[in-house]
């Protein structure tokens, strides 16, 4: 795994994918975090719980959202493996995903898993970081101004009902810009003594399709304490309401 100041060519056919849950020593001493995004502040909550909405042309879902965090020690600041949690309010059922991240910004590795339902199969997506290029700008430490490009290669694989796909190299471009700073008492249900930094991400897909993304970002806490993303007509808006400090 390299990051390199100009593209290459992925691989023809993607190396098998890993078989179950990844493990975080997989890229913790690979992956150049500082390199890419700078000095990432180090998270500072054993756990998190957000409130999700979901929007889109049928009805607003109410979902409970939990975050568990898991830092190897001796790992480098801001890499984290975090194991999120969904239940969805209105059926009561559960969906879980496995990352390796850096605070919630980009991922590096993904394991997701979505039960069956009535009109879908039982889902696992896993995916990972193979390589990083294109490198402009700078983002962490935040300020106002602070405009970060890149490009990604990723390997991706989804099963459905036990049958695995073939495994995809897929190309995707980012641009994360720090917008504004917020004053630490705009967010109710949350103590916070320090601003928040609001983050406009943005993910082109293969297919050249938009994902777009507001995140408030406390470096008090280490992740969004809010954020909203949009996908075709569905809006998502997730906001932190119990945060339980690291000791």
């Amino acid at each position: 795994m390299g990051l390199t100041a100009c593209g290459s060519k992925p691989a023809e056919q993607p190396p098998p994918l890993f078989p179950g849950v990844p493990t975080f020593e997989l890229v913790a001493d690979e992956f150049p975090i500082e390199a890419l995004f700078g000095p990432v502040p180090a998270a500072r909550f054993s756990k998190l719980s957000y409130l999700q909405d979901i929007e889109s042309p049928e009805h607003p879902v109410p979902v409970e959202h939990l975050f568990e965090l898991v830092i190897r020690q001796g790992a480098r600041a801001g890499m984290q493996r975090v194991r999120s949690e969904y239940t969805f309010a209105d059926s009561n059922r559960h969906a879980i995903e496995e990352s390796v991240q850096v605070a919630d910004l980009f991922d590096l590795f993904t394991y997701a898993y979505t039960p069956e339902t009535d009109t879908a199969p039982e889902t696992v997506t896993r995916s990972y970081v193979a390589e990083v290029s294109q490198v402009r700008g700078v983002l962490f430490p935040l300020a106002v101004g602070n405009h970060l490009q890149f490009e990604a290669t990723r390997h991706y694989q989804v099963e459905r009902d036990g049958q695995r796909a073939e495994a995809q190299t897929l190309e995707f471009a980012y641009d994360l810009r720090v917008d504004r700073q917020v004053a630490p008492g705009n967010y109710s249900g949350v103590e916070l003594q320090e601003p928040v930094w609001v983050i406009q991400l943005l993910e082109v897909d293969p297919d050249g399709v938009e994902h777009r993304r507001e995140a408030h970002f406390s470096a008090e806490v280490g992740m969004p304490v809010f954020d909203a993303r949009r996908h075709d007509r569905t809006i998502t808006t997730r906001r932190l309401v119990r945060w339980e400090r690291d000791a």
